[in-house]
């Protein structure tokens, strides 16, 4: 079976993230607002590509939208 592609926003420090990734799901694209917090999980996560940014804003989307031109998006999970 194919593992699933993800992609997380409001992700943190990637723990919400990490039980997914736990059960060999594979975080594609993250995306965090906060600059800070966007270090430790790229930190957590080497290999997802961290967006940081504002999820509202056009060109936050689109950069969202280009982690996924070559993948699926499987599922979308977001953090509170």
């Amino acid at each position: 079976m194919k593992n699933k592609n993800i992609l997380e926003l409001f992700g943190g420090c990637g723990g919400f993230g990490y039980g997914f990734y736990k059960y060999n799901f594979n975080i594609l694209c993250c995306n965090e607002f906060d600059k800070v917090i966007a270090e430790t999980y790229k930190y957590n996560f080497p290999n997802t590509h961290m967006i940081i940014g504002d999820v509202t804003h056009t060109n936050t989307k689109n950069d969202i939208y280009n982690c996924f031109i070559d993948n699926t998006c499987d599922i979308i999970i977001g953090g509170p």
